[in-house]
């Protein structure tokens, strides 16, 4: 039994291990042929045209690649197939719905809390942390705008969730639902490679492998997913952060900028409202839950929970996976320190 667990564990560990290896490889080859095509025909690329070549490495090339080999390999063997998650979801698109609202507003509420801990940590210790910069990562114009929309609102919402809900989560469904949710949603978490992403991510990892789980439809999550990116992704480029900046809203109420005062207006009604609202309608499920007993499905193997998730995690490609995520995270937490 433990071999079994132990190889469920390594097949579900290894796409996201040969994700994000790939990843840092597809991006330093990137920043190698740029250099080079610089030095060798002086042909300098825009930050633009940079991050597109990326991303679509990372996400098409990297990350089809990865899930060809799964399906190919592990899915044939336990009969997963694609074609399968790609159907009507199984719940109401009013039940639908309502979880957008919980699992966004309480992923919102992860990611102000995660800033004001890190802000606290560092006026303790004395320390700046340098936030995550994704607006300079595309360029700036209009085309910089639509390659940042392809990446987070097409690429990283359809990818991302075939590698960690249809893989990830499906391969270790079998060890119980909210097993599976919990360690993919980990390992989602800590793909991102970042301490001010690290526990949103993990939050709305939790929450789109549970609309799978409830749905057993792909397309649920993806949808979410896109709405989330997309509308981080407008906001970013609307209000450049203005809204997070006491200063330059006070300057430009001073300058009489209405249009983006109303627009930072706009935005912090929708971020608090659905915060609001996911906390009232997650109260009410989760006393509807408890009072209807209802609870996830168990595994199929006869062992204590620490037990199996002991033996699940000493599998050797786990290890090693999160052994490269965690290190990952260190480094680029190092990094940002100034």
């Amino acid at each position: 039994m433990n071999k079994q667990i132990r190889r469920i564990s390594n097949f579900s560990s290894l796409p996201v291990l040969l994700f994000v290896l790939l990843m840092q490889i597809a991006v330093l080859l990137v920043q190698t042929a740029v250099t080079l095509l610089r030095k060798t025909i002086h042909l300098t690329l825009d930050q633009t045209t940079v991050s597109f070549l990326a991303y679509t490495l990372i996400y098409v090339v990297i990350g089809g690649g990865v899930l060809l080999i799964f399906y190919l390999s592990r899915g044939r063997e336990t009969g997963l197939r694609l074609p399968q998650v790609f159907c009507k979801p199984q719940q109401s698109a009013g039940w639908i719905w309502k979880w957008f609202v919980i699992i966004w507003g309480l992923g919102l509420l992860t990611a102000m809390l995660t800033n004001l801990g890190l802000q606290y940590l560092q006026e303790l210790l004395h320390f700046q942390m340098r936030q995550p910069d994704f607006d300079s990562n595309f360029g700036s114009g209009v085309a910089g705008t639509l390659v940042m929309l392809l990446a987070l609102s097409i690429y990283a919402p359809v990818m991302e969730e075939l590698i960690f809900r249809s893989a990830v989560y499906r391969h270790t469904e079998i060890m119980g639902q909210g097993f599976a949710i919990l360690f993919s949603a980990a390992m989602f978490g800590l793909m991102h490679g970042n301490l001010t992403q690290l526990f949103y991510t993990f939050v709305m990892g939790m929450g789109l492998a549970y609309l799978f789980a409830k749905t057993r439809s792909l397309f649920v999550p993806m949808l979410l997913h896109f709405c989330i990116n997309t509308f981080s992704a407008l906001s970013s480029v609307l209000l450049r952060a203005d809204a997070d900046d006491p200063e330059k809203l006070v300057q430009s109420l001073l300058d009489g900028n209405m249009m983006k005062i109303l627009g930072i207006a706009g935005y912090a009604m929708i971020i608090y409202g659905l915060i609001i609202a996911a906390v009232v309608l997650g109260i009410i499920e989760l006393v509807r839950a408890i009072r209807r007993r209802e609870r996830l499905q168990g595994g199929i193997f006869p062992i204590s929970g620490v037990k199996k998730t002991l033996v699940f995690l000493s599998a050797p490609v786990t290890v090693i996976t999160l052994v490269v995520l965690l290190g990952i995270l260190v480094l680029n937490t190092l990094e940002s320190i100034h």
